[in-house]
């Protein structure tokens, strides 16, 4: 009874040290929050308060070590989400969650962000400002991974920290980019549909732009205006995404004439999938001659969201069309060659790896047309034997997203603001402005193109005659946009936009329900 005894003090001294020990080790993970801590490169002391959200408000002598001290702050508080969203593009999940990823990470590197991410770097100015803040944001990250607490995640998954890079911001700016998009979901869908069932039963699906339907009115007062089985792989590859998707929004901004006290008011709501942590990381930052309070992607340094004491600017989904969908014509003998308007082509045939959890390393082929990936035999669900390609408005022009980014965060005046919007292709955004000087704006920014009358680009398109390509792209004077309209209000519900170019924008434009309520409660009040 004795040695009974003994063995249970000694199993409940080592249970309660054991628990002190995991109490401790948690404790020992948390961030940091007050106290003193040294980054190398800051010139000279910056501070962060933590309000009663645990926002932090960051004060500091340059802008450079503002941005290297939200680095240091963004990272504590989320480097695990910056963790997965950096390794979706380059098709790296299965390396921390298995072989169920899998077809997650065939889709995301066929898609060629991570190509796209490595190509835009290259092209880089190092000596921009852009990217010289950038650069600081990411050494203050990297100084987090060097020098803080490892999150409980990565012990649990069993991966070692690395530093973060240039790529991986634009590999997490092309995720965005792709979240947002629709086609992708929409176009293999409705083409079952038609080939299945025939188009009468796309009537009342309202595929074409409806006439009726709640538009958003275009103006611009500078008088500068131009008169089955696809689908189910998608859907599998997208369901096992480790964080939520980009969906819907609106947003609505008034003219002086229409609020109390006679300012602007601007009210923005980005309807986001919910996640924990929260997908925005909130923040301000304050140094000499550079003021924004703002809201943050993990791993992209500047706010998608912000305002300061002199303009505010939020954004929506456009919802345009920014992918196409082909079916690729094989030669009748050779199947590695697909027909194309000046005959017949060699397919591009590309390998790559992925790394997977607890299994061996697995390598994977795919083609590539010059519209696109070939997205058949990407999983198990998808076996047509017609090739299927995409074309994604994303990787076909130079990506200058972060500089896009760069310059809304920094425009000073409706101008400056207006001009950051045109360098910015993919994703589509209603982006929407405020400012002190009672200037109110929408613009619909992304990089649209015109097709011929006769393609209905909601449907997979015949990359067989070259008769369903672009003609051209159009001028950004040619976007849907109002900037101080005559009535005196903006806003966007991700319906659809009128016509500047004489011609409708193809797009997965939402219902009018939501505009037509936000039109109706606006319209009628005068002192909001």
């Amino acid at each position: 009874m004795k040695i009974l005894r003994r063995i249970l003090r000694i199993v409940l001294v080592v249970a309660i040290l054991g628990g002190i020990a995991l109490f401790l080790f948690v404790q020992s993970l948390k961030p940091d929050y007050k106290g003193d801590l040294s980054l190398k490169g800051i010139q000279e002391e910056a501070r962060v308060y933590y309000d009663t959200y645990g926002i932090p408000h960051i004060e500091a002598s340059s802008e450079e070590d503002a941005m290297r001290v939200l680095g240091y702050v963004h990272a504590q508080d989320r480097l695990w989400q910056m963790e997965l969203l950096r390794r979706i593009a380059p098709g790296k999940l299965s390396e921390v969650f298995g072989k169920d990823l899998i077809p997650t990470d065939k889709l995301f590197l066929s898609l060629g962000i991570d190509e796209a991410s490595e190509k835009t770097v290259a092209r880089l100015d190092m000596n921009s400002r852009s990217v010289i803040l950038t650069e600081a944001y990411l050494d203050g990250i990297n100084q987090f991974i060097e020098n803080g607490p490892t999150p409980i995640e990565f012990y649990l998954t069993g991966i070692e920290k690395s530093g973060f890079t240039l790529r991986d911001v634009h590999n997490a700016i092309g995720y965005m980019a792709f979240s947002f998009a629709q086609g992708h979901k929409t176009d293999p869908l409705l083409t079952d549909i038609q080939n299945l069932l025939g188009p009468e039963y796309l009537v009342d699906l309202e595929v074409d732009v409806d006439p009726g339907t709640q538009w958003i009115k275009n103006y611009n007062h500078a008088g500068d205006t131009i008169n089955k089985d696809l689908v189910a792989a998608v859907h599998h590859a997208l369901d096992h995404l480790p964080i939520p998707s980009f969906i819907g929004s609106n947003s609505w901004v008034l003219a002086p004439s229409k609020t109390r006290n006679g300012h602007v008011i601007l009210a923005n709501d980005p309807h986001i999938g919910f996640a924990q942590p929260s997908v925005w990381y909130e923040a301000h930052l304050i140094s000499p001659g550079y003021e924004k309070y703002g809201y943050h992607l993990a791993g992209i340094p500047f706010p998608l969201l912000a305002h300061n004491r002199d303009l505010a600017y939020g954004l929506t989904m456009f919802e345009n069309d920014d992918t196409d969908f082909y079916y690729e014509e094989l030669h009748p003998s050779d199947s590695n060659q697909y027909l194309t308007s000046e005959g017949y082509r060699d397919f591009e045939l590309i390998t790559r790896k992925i790394k997977v959890k607890d299994s061996a390393d697995i390598e994977f082929q795919y083609k590539r047309s010059v519209h696109g990936p070939v997205l058949n035999g990407f999983a198990k669900e998808i076996n047509g034997e017609t090739p299927v390609s995409m074309s994604w408005i994303y990787t076909k022009k130079e990506n200058r997203l972060l500089e896009s980014l760069f310059r809304l965060s920094h425009a000073r005046d409706l101008g400056e603001f207006r001009s950051s919007l045109e360098i910015l292709h993919a994703p589509g955004l209603n982006v929407m402005y405020g400012d002190a000087r009672g200037n109110i704006a929408w613009w619909a920014a992304a990089a649209l193109y015109q097709m011929p009358d006769s393609v209905n680009t909601k449907l997979i398109l015949d990359g067989s005659t070259g008769k369903h390509e672009p003609l051209r792209f159009l001028h950004f004077d040619e976007n849907p946009q109002a900037v101080n309209p005559p009535w005196n209000y903006v806003y966007s519900a991700n319906n659809q936009p009128d016509t500047i170019a004489g011609m409708a924008y193809p797009g997965y434009y939402l219902p009018e329900n939501r505009a037509k309520r936000i039109v109706d409660l606006l319209e009628s009040e005068d002192s909001w």
